[in-house]
């Protein structure tokens, strides 16, 4: 917004720069005091969100184990599709060589 107006009244001296830096320190600061990233809590917290990650992964791959494996099941139980006409027809060409 700053930029804007330093631009539309004819841009000349970039003062838009020295609230836009000191913005963004303040927001620096309050972000690294709100999130911590050191700490007995940071670390006791950080092992609860990989093991939950680990948990909902292993989930996943079982889900996907059990579909997979269903999946295996079906193909083996289906019946191989019946031939159509052109298959017949080669078939049959294909017989008739190995006669000669």
């Amino acid at each position: 917004m700053l930029f804007l107006i330093w631009l539309m009244t004819h841009a000349g001296y970039p003062w838009f720069l020295w609230p836009m830096i000191g913005w963004g320190l303040g927001l620096y600061l309050h972000g690294m005091s709100v999130l911590p990233t050191r700490g007995a809590h940071f670390e006791h917290e950080f092992t609860g969100w990989k093991e939950q990650r680990r948990k909902r992964q292993e989930k996943e791959a079982a889900k996907q184990r059990e579909k997979d494996m269903k999946e295996l099941r079906e193909m083996r139980e289906t019946k191989p599709p019946a031939e159509n006409d052109q298959a017949k027809a080669f078939r049959k060409a294909a017989e008739e060589e190995l006669d000669e």
